[in-house]
């Protein structure tokens, strides 16, 4: 690839791409890509989700168009080839190539929209097949986190420090994108020091096993009361809503009879569809309890009981996927000030966290015994414990929206 100077060819002599205006009022051949007020900051958030790692590029269409309602300068929805484009062109890191396909790239004169580092981030998460990639490491924990000063991305950058001696080091160093601030003073933390802390977290949740079996035995007793009460109160729900559409019908036989007048029919009619729609929510709301909470806790227990010791296996063994999953599900609110992780723990994982640490405590308050104490006397003591039952039996009713299982 040559890389020519700015000069003349500087300015981007096609129509400006999504994000940017064309400056009407300058010389033909000399219009500067000025940013789009509207839409500069939204095209920038759509780069900042693709580069979390955790969405596809249709998903990241599917919120752009149906949560965010965008609509480009031509007031259409944005399309998937055009959001491939968009994150495949040298444009938005400040370069772009003229004639097309000669592979000659120039320095653009407009102000760039993300760097060049994350642009090359960008093709390897999308599998381009050109991309570059980086081979010998990855860096694993970029996503879920937060500065804790200014609320910018955390990103990281991959370092080789080359020794005299011939031996080569790579360090990957966590730091915040300052998008938000560019005074931000948070320094960088290096992996290493990170993975220690995210370490220490675990074993926050980390659980014996005698008592996550005792737990997933509580909880499938009271998996059958939720069954019965879920199914009464689904019927209930079901027999007001079709009652609701019988007189939405007989409403349309009146109206067509001439029984009523039409203001008369549009009054009624209003009234009843608000009704049918309060239903329709109401049986969502249901369903909602339908989906398996149980299945759910269960996860989360093998991940409280076993994630510690996967991941300090993992790490031994540089199982990248692993580690990813086990930091993916720590929780979607990560904060690091100070070169410190803080984890705000998600839904099922903070009672999961409370109730590991009133356990601990109990088998630190145990006398040692000559005899080894079994399961069924484990399963006795955390019974009468009434903060582990409080804790417990609020599980059903919290969801983790991303739990690996760990058996």
């Amino acid at each position: 690839m040559q890389l020519l100077g700015s000069g003349p060819m500087g300015f981007y002599p096609c129509p400006a791409p999504l994000g940017y205006l064309d400056d009407k009022y300058a010389e033909r051949g000399k219009k500067i890509k000025r940013p789009d007020t509207e839409r500069f900051d939204v095209v920038r958030k759509m780069f900042d989700l693709i580069l979390t790692g955790q969405y596809t590029v249709p998903q990241v269409l599917n919120i752009v168009n149906k949560e965010w309602g965008f609509k480009g300068p031509n007031g259409k929805k944005l399309s998937r080839s055009g959001l491939y484009n968009l994150f495949t062109r040298p444009f938005y890191y400040g370069e772009f190539e003229y004639p097309l396909k000669s592979g000659n790239f120039h320095q653009g004169s407009h102000k760039p929209m993300i760097t060049k580092d994350e642009y090359e981030r960008i093709q390897i998460i999308i599998g381009r097949k050109n991309a570059p990639r980086q081979k010998k490491h990855e860096i694993i924990y970029r996503g879920p986190m937060k500065c804790g000063e200014c609320g910018a991305m955390i990103t990281a950058e991959d370092k080789v420090k080359r020794q005299k001696n011939g031996n080569v080091h790579h360090y990957t160093y966590y730091h915040c994108t300052k998008r938000v601030d560019e005074k931000c003073s948070q320094k960088c933390i290096e992996e290493k020091e990170l993975e220690k802390q995210i370490a220490i977290e675990l074993a926050k949740i980390e659980i014996p096993v005698d008592f996550k079996d005792w737990a997933l035995s509580h909880l499938k007793n009271q998996n059958a009361q939720e069954v019965s009460d879920r199914d009464k109160i689904y019927g209930s729900q079901r027999r007001e809503y079709d009652a609701c559409v019988r007189r939405i019908d007989n409403l349309i036989d009146m109206r067509a009879n001439s029984e009523i007048t039409e203001d008369e029919f549009k009054d009624r009619k209003q009234v009843l569809l608000s009704e049918k729609s309060r239903f329709q929510e109401l049986l969502k709301d249901t369903d909602k309890r339908v989906e398996n909470w149980l299945e759910i806790a269960e996860r989360g227990f093998n991940f409280a009981e076993r994630a510690s010791a996967v991941f300090g296996e993992a790490k031994d063994k540089l199982n990248l996927e692993t580690k990813k999953e086990i930091f993916a599900t720590l929780g979607s609110d990560l904060i690091l000030k100070d070169r410190k992780v803080s984890v705000y723990w998600d839904k099922l994982l903070f009672p999961i966290k409370e109730m590991a640490k009133e356990v601990r405590e109990i088998n630190e308050r145990l006398e040692p015994t000559k005899k080894p104490r079994n399961a069924t006397d484990m399963g006795e003591i955390y019974s009468n414990n009434p903060r582990v039952l409080r804790d417990l039996d609020s599980n059903q009713d919290n969801k983790l929206q991303r739990l690996v299982s760990y058996h």
